[in-house]
């Protein structure tokens, strides 16, 4: 394994991560580190121990740059091949006082899995609507070809058939 030169995460444009560690938030902005500029960087400025980091900017300051080498970049992308994939979900679907809808109810909230191209992050490529809601958060790995190639069909594990005789076995 090799070290990453882009690291992709997630954040909010409406709170701080101190707050937000405390409360749900509401994830809306993606992300793009290029993590060996910003080592060089803490390298030549080394951030204070523990408390301190080599990138203080809010991250509304880190919206608004418009150099393109900085070291973090929200939406602008220069050269990245490859796709994110993540899930979305429309708020709309919360009830007036803001709560998920019930699974069992007919107005069940669902999430959407979203393909984006990694090099513009505005191309949706896929969406896909999935049966329910799924909750915030971004995690993600990297797959090479022969993995990619080297895995096996769903069918070989898990089909209709099985789904439904298992849940008549419990």
């Amino acid at each position: 394994m090799q070290n990453a030169h882009y690291i992709y995460g997630c954040s909010t444009s409406t709170a701080s991560f101190g707050y937000a560690l405390g409360k749900a938030t509401r994830i809306d902005v993606l992300l793009k580190a290029d993590a060996k500029s910003l080592i060089v960087q803490g390298q030549s400025h080394p951030p204070r121990s523990v408390t301190g980091a080599v990138d203080t900017r809010s991250m509304e300051d880190v919206l608004a740059s418009q150099d393109p080498s900085d070291p973090l970049q929200a939406f602008v992308m220069p050269e990245d091949e490859g796709y994110l994939i993540f899930y979305a979900f429309d708020e709309s679907q919360l009830t007036l006082a803001g709560d998920v809808p019930a699974d069992s109810s007919a107005l069940r909230a669902k999430s959407e899995l979203w393909v984006v191209n990694a090099n513009t992050m505005k191309d949706v490529a896929a969406r896909i609507m999935l049966p329910q809601r799924v909750p915030y958060g971004l995690h993600g790995s990297w797959f090479g070809k022969d993995q990619i190639e080297g895995q096996r069909g769903v069918e070989s594990f898990r089909t209709t058939a099985r789904a439904l005789e298992a849940k008549e076995e419990e």
